[in-house]
Order: structure tokens, then sequence, then C-alpha cells
């Protein structure tokens, strides 16, 4: 096996390995490893030891899952666009049914192309970035489970279940990402009139649900703890609902009432939350697919708009909701890189939310005087928490997030340098 591949799927191992093992091996935690064996890559990486582009492209789609740190223009994004440019360049994006090439190779090519599909799709719209993908240029055929069948070591691939399901979970996810794309530039690119409709997108996701196997399938209330490629289908599925629908004005024509719109994301966002903590309880986060935990950012979302609520019973249910997303991301800090920038962003905001809170209500105790009538007391200057996200994330993705800025509210001086 090529080294620079060798170190990247041990980056990946470490990633969900288990601390006992890691331990055992010499290293104090997942990072710890994690990062050992991304320098490794990196190094190899830049140095060009590596001269196969296949294998480089396989490298770089595996260091997609490294988070990067402040200052670190190398992220999950970086690694992302890498990847996306040697794909390219190999002409990946295209149709490769009328080549010459061997079954398996194009099986291979075709599966590359759509886990780069997956993770642009899934990265870009968490921190709001462009995506590096523009799919109207490509026309590689969508995934069939024949494409796995290659991968077997032996000739009994079809008739595993788990393997079964893994290759139906790569097609399925696939097809996802092409829903929550037309989401994403329907409602945050302001260059282009997508033609789908909020009525048409739900119908979309509709139809998809309707048409999974029947493996993958999902009752609501009832997490299937084994298997959990249907359990990151479904928190996919209600993640794509409120993306869909939250911090938008009903318009005219517009299907859905306002009431509708909050019933579906406030269900949407409790369906996540009963999975996401199945997950915890039964100690199988290390097992999740890495797109289990991009939905429970927009979970907390809705839970934190509830905290406005006046009413207090809602309010204190949305703090409830709220604190468990964020014990489930504290346990996967060290599987999931945006976790604790997720955690430090909704605990300033619940902050925040309370301190004023308490503010309002010692004003309406006390009369007011000339600075607070003028609004001279607490300005940018004396905020607490300024600057936290760009100490805290270097490169600095909330600044241009068109969901952060809509949904959240975040003052200017959240986002200034310390």
């Amino acid at each position: 096996m090529p080294l620079i591949l060798l170190h990247s799927i041990c980056f990946i191992a470490a990633t969900v390995c288990p601390s006992a093992v890691l331990h055992r091996a010499g290293f104090l935690s997942r990072r710890d490893a994690r990062f050992f064996y991304y320098k490794k890559v990196k190094a190899l990486f830049d140095s060009g030891y590596e001269i196969n582009k296949i294998v480089i492209l396989q490298s770089a789609i595996l260091m997609s899952f490294w988070g990067g740190g402040p200052n670190n223009y190398w992220n999950f994004y970086s690694w992302i666009s890498t990847a996306v440019t040697i794909a390219e360049a190999l002409g990946i994006h295209r149709s490769v049914a009328t080549t010459n090439m061997q079954s398996q190779d194009k099986s291979l090519l075709r599966r590359l192309w759509w886990i780069l599909v997956t993770r642009d799709s899934a990265c870009s719209s968490l921190v709001g970035r462009p995506f590096r993908i523009e799919l109207d240029q490509s026309d590689t055929e969508m995934l069939t489970i024949e494409d796995f069948a290659h991968d077997a070591m032996t000739s009994d691939f079809l008739e595993s279940p788990f393997r079964q399901n893994y290759a139906l979970y790569q097609i399925e996810i696939a097809k996802l990402s092409i829903v929550l794309r037309d989401i994403v530039i329907s409602r945050f690119y302001p260059g282009r009139r997508s033609p789908s409709t909020p009525d048409i997108l739900q119908s979309r996701l509709y139809q998809w649900r309707g048409e999974l196997p029947p493996t993958l399938t999902w009752q609501e209330d009832v997490p299937d703890h084994s298997n959990p490629f249907s359990m990151t289908l479904s928190v996919q599925y209600n993640h794509h609902l409120i993306m869909l629908y939250l911090g938008r004005i009903p318009s005219v024509g517009l299907r859905n009432s306002h009431d509708d719109i909050e019933e579906i994301m406030a269900i949407a966002a409790q369906n996540i939350s009963t999975v996401a903590c199945a997950v915890v309880t039964k100690s199988i986060i290390l097992g999740m697919p890495h797109e289990f935990f991009h939905s429970i950012f927009l979970a907390q979302a809705v839970f934190y708009t509830k905290l406005k609520s006046p009413n207090k019973l809602l309010a204190q249910l949305g703090r409830a909701a709220l604190t468990n997303c964020q014990m489930v991301l504290h346990e996967s800090c060290e599987c999931w890189d945006p976790s604790p920038w997720i955690m430090q962003l909704f605990d300033n905001l619940s902050s925040r939310r309370l301190e004023k809170q308490a503010a309002n209500a010692e004003q309406r105790s006390q009369p007011s005087g000339p600075a607070e009538a003028l609004g001279l007391n607490g300005g940018i200057g004396s905020t607490p928490g300024a600057g936290v996200f760009n100490g805290l994330l270097g490169y600095d993705p909330w600044q241009s997030n068109p969901m952060l800025s809509s949904l959240f509210e975040l003052p200017p001086e959240l986002l200034l340098p310390e």
C-alpha cells in the first residue's frame, strides 16, 4: 500500500479507534494520534512523494476529515478543494460509461466522485461556503449497488447485510446531497435564481424518503440502534427540512403557513435530538458516519430560537433540548473537529441571551439614566466574548455565513478581532 494512503487510513482509524487502544500505542488522545498521522500525510503531500493521482485523490478525500485550527488555512474545505481539483484534472466528473476501462475502475471513479459531492455538500453548507463542485458541469452516472461489489474480498458481498446497507447508504446519501445543494442554492445564492420553490424541494424530500430501500427506512420515535445508516439518513432528512425553512419568511403562494413551518422545524429538530441522544446512550457514536453530526447544528439553531419565546415553559424546554445537543457534541469532540466551536458558539449565544434577559429585567425595575437612554452602555468594546469566533476558528467562516447572519442575528462585535 502506498505510504501516503497508509498514513491517511491511520488518520481515519485514529478518529474512531477506542481510547484504550490509542493509549497502548503511546498516544494521549485521539486528537494527539490524528495530528501525528496528519503531519505525516501533509509532509508527504507537500513533498510530492506520491505520483499516482488516484492515490493522491484518495488521500485528499480522507484528509478532508481534518478540521484545522486557528490561523490554519488547511482544513476540511482546503482538502476538499484540493481533492476536487485533482478529480476534475483526472476527468472523473464526466461519464466514463463509453470508455474501455474495466468495470471495477469505472466503479472506483464514480464512487470517488460521489463521495466528493457528498463531502462538499455537507461541509460547505455547514460553514456557509460556496460549493466547490459545480454539478451542472458533471454528467457522472449515479452510483448503483454493483459499484460496491468490486471491493469484496470474497464473492458474498451482496449477501452480507452490513455491506449491502453500506452500499445502499452511500447511494442514498449521494442522492440526498443533491437535494441539499438545491436547498442551499435556492436560499443563499444571491447571484442565482433557483427554479425550485420550497414546496417543490419539500416534495422532493418526501419522494426521496418514500423511495428508500426497506433496510434504510426508519420510524421517527424508535431509532434502530443496530443500523447506523438508517439513523444517519433520518437525521439528514430532518436536517434538510430545517435548512429549507429556518429563518424563512412565509411568502405569498407558499403552501405552508407560518404555524405549519414552525411545526415542521420543531418536529424535525426533536427527531434529530432523539436519535442523537440514543447514539450517546448506546455508546455507538464512534460507529456513526460523519454526516450524522452535521444535523445537530441546525437542530440546536431551532432550539435556540425557542429561548426567545415569551412562554417560559417553551423557553425552558428549548434550553433543555439545546443542552442535550451540547452533550452529544461533547461526546463527539475527539472524532468530529467542528464540535468544539459549535459548542462554543451556542454557549456564547445562550449566555448573551441570559444576560440580555437579566438586563431587561433590571431596566424594568429601575428608572433609566441618561447613559442607558442613549444606549451608551454595553457597547462593542465592553462585550466579554468579542472576537471569540475569530480566535477560535482562525479561518473565520462565520463572517460571510448567510445562515448565521439571518438565523442568529449575531452582533458585529462578536466577529471583531480581540
